[in-house]
């Protein structure tokens, strides 16, 4: 949990939450909890029953291996349409946008306050 500086009540709840000792207790029952997780998967290799990728079959420079290595490569390629590629970039742009716009906002409503005063 961050301590921002400038949200005055967040603040003072994180000041809390370390003051009570919460978050040395969190970090303590996550580190058990990430224990317990290795101990189970070092169970299972030792079982058997971890993945283990095979390795390529066909003989190097041939033309199996060539097909081979491009099918298992084309399973980590982004399987996204391109419109939901562009839809992405251009919400990523209005957001942006917006932001903007907000801390335009935000400086002049504190230059009028300032005025007034």
């Amino acid at each position: 949990m961050s301590c921002k500086a400038g949200n005055k009540s967040h603040k003072a709840r994180c000041e809390k939450y370390k003051q009570t000792g919460r978050r040395l207790l969190n970090k303590e029952k996550k580190a058990e909890k990430h224990r317990k997780l290795m101990e189970k998967f070092a169970k299972r290799r030792e079982e058997g029953k971890a993945y283990e990728y095979e390795p390529n079959p066909y003989k190097k420079g041939s033309k199996e291996y060539i097909a081979e290595a491009n099918e298992r490569a084309r399973k980590n390629e982004n399987h996204k349409l391109p419109i939901s590629n562009f839809d992405s970039a251009m919400q990523h742009a209005e957001n942006y946008v917006n932001q903007l716009k907000l801390e335009e906002k935000m400086k002049s409503s504190k230059t009028k306050s300032d005025n007034e005063e």
